[in-house]
């Protein structure tokens, strides 16, 4: 399995806005687990991740939440990719 990107979370921002947020695909998110996302659920994903980025002011976060949206987008448009949520 090849490696195309990562996303760190540090601090676990992404991980606390998943678990504030009120999107089914995001409120998955486990900050101590792991979810694996496919290319056909990149589409609810990458919207999902939009809403966040659209009530997020921190400069920081908006641009972790690019960074991410990128990622699903790629992986979005290849049905060979998975998207990787890795927690603690």
């Amino acid at each position: 399995m090849a490696v195309l990107g990562i996303v760190p979370d540090a601090s676990d921002s992404f991980a606390r806005m998943c678990a504030e947020s009120e999107t089914p695909m995001l409120q998955r998110v486990d900050p101590y687990g792991s979810l694996v996302l496919t290319a056909q659920q990149m589409e609810q994903f990458v919207q999902e991740v939009g809403l966040l980025r659209g009530r997020t002011a921190s400069m920081p976060n908006i641009s972790q939440l690019e960074q991410i949206k990128i990622l699903a987008e790629r992986c979005m448009g290849d049905s060979s990719l998975e998207l990787h949520l890795e927690g603690d």
